[in-house]
């Protein structure tokens, strides 16, 4: 949660992040909309997505029961997904509120990976 990290002072993008899309410590820490964020968010949500395709290509490669240890990974990378789908439809609103899931929402994620998990191969 980048707002609540900015509040207290905590900056966890990579400092070659900032640095390549020209913002600053002093922008996220105050929390300021700019052309520069759109992109470092937009970059980071991509990255994201590339290494949720990793993990599931990767997975995808395992036996079918070594697969089905992996349901809660599953289960957590369908809800940051979707959380992911938020922040980009909000254009990146981060600061605004606070973006997620209402728990019924995630509940039914989790249904639907987890019923995934138990078909055969």
């Amino acid at each position: 949660d980048l707002r609540t990290d900015a509040e207290q002072g905590r900056i966890y993008l990579p400092q070659e992040d900032l640095a390549r899309f020209g913002y600053s410590e002093h922008d996220l820490l105050t929390q300021t909309y700019s052309s520069a964020f759109t992109e470092l968010m937009r970059f980071q949500c991509n990255r994201a997505r590339a290494y949720y395709r990793k993990a599931s290509h990767a997975a995808e490669q395992l036996p079918v029961e070594d697969r089905r240890a992996l349901t809660v990974a599953e289960i957590m990378r369908g809800v940051y997904a979707r959380i992911l789908d938020r922040i980009e439809r909000s254009e990146y609103r981060v600061y605004d509120a606070r973006v997620g899931l209402a728990p019924p929402y995630r509940l039914a994620i989790a249904t639907g990976i987890w019923l995934r998990s138990l078909l055969p191969g």
